[in-house]
């Protein structure tokens, strides 16, 4: 009875395994074995958690447009991450990477996100340029923000048209029929300089063509052209082959040529696949 309550005691108290004299050899190394291997549970729970709390996602509640995004990630480290932000007249998304494969650069890229959310917030009248331009002054005068490397690009979705910045980030590409396009949008890495200011690319993107944004790690992998070329050409194969399909089918088949051509991943890929309504998905939409 004694040795019940006290082991009753114990688990209320949280404690995991406890010894009661005299103490064999082998009990203490049962006792430090079961104890190791809860303290890995733990961590890889810990981990866990951090990285689902801070994996991308993204909202597809915008009137002209369907968006879907979909993120691979070797560890549990990786600095991609999405901000967005829905206004009267229009979405900005805005997707990011934080140079890093560890722990440290998901960290970052949580700071970043809710760094760019304030300024976002902060505006009085919300410009994509503008706000790219404070980012990169901000994380110029941050002492601890300028020691990390990011790139990121932004669309601002209106019904017509569609504005693109980007700050040192892989141009986007608009799938389209039999070809593939990709938008020449430039622009400097944020905080290299004290002062730095972004322009924007408008297009126009019909109701047959896909827009994707993404980060380096969706051709990083390659090894020289060829292999780029190979899995862009795949990923316009699955554009014909899911002609006026949902693009959430479109997305999930873009990560299975993906997985097929880059097999074990060393960096995390994050890519955002979006593309026009029709008259008919708006109305389902609304």
């Amino acid at each position: 009875n004694r040795d019940l309550s006290t082991e009753i005691t114990a688990n209320e108290l949280g404690i995991d395994n406890y010894l009661t004299k005299p103490i064999s050899k082998q009990k203490l190394l049962m006792s430090l074995e079961r104890t190791l291997i809860r303290q890995q549970q733990l961590n890889d729970q810990r981990q866990q958690m951090i990285s689902n709390a801070l994996c991308p996602q993204i909202a597809n509640n915008d009137k002209h447009y369907t968006m879907t995004l979909k993120n691979v990630s070797p560890a549990v480290g990786g600095g991609d991450f999405v901000v967005q932000k829905t206004l009267s007249d229009r979405t900005i998304v805005i997707l990011a990477d934080v140079m890093g494969h560890d722990e440290t650069a998901k960290l970052f890229a949580h700071s970043f996100d809710g760094f760019i959310k304030g300024l976002i917030e902060q505006s009085t009248a919300v410009n994509l340029a503008n706000i790219f331009t404070s980012l990169s002054k901000q994380v110029y005068q941050d002492p601890l923000l300028s020691k990390m490397l990011l790139t990121c690009i932004g669309v601002e979705l209106f019904a017509d048209h569609i504005n693109i910045v980007s700050a040192g980030h892989p141009s986007p590409i608009i799938f389209s029929g039999e070809t593939t396009q990709q938008i020449d949008v430039i622009g400097r890495l944020p905080g290299l300089c004290a002062q730095t200011h972004y322009q924007q690319k408008t297009i126009s993107l019909a109701s047959d063509q896909q827009l994707l944004l993404f980060t380096d790690g969706l051709f990083d992998w390659a090894n020289n052209a060829a292999g780029k070329q190979q899995l862009l050409s795949s990923l316009l194969d699955q554009c014909h082959q899911h002609t006026n399909s949902d693009i959430n089918n479109l997305a999930d088949a873009f990560i299975d040529e993906f997985s097929q051509c880059c097999a074990q991943p060393k960096d995390d890929m994050t890519f955002i696949l979006l593309q026009k309504n029709t008259a008919n998905n708006a109305v389902d939409k609304q």
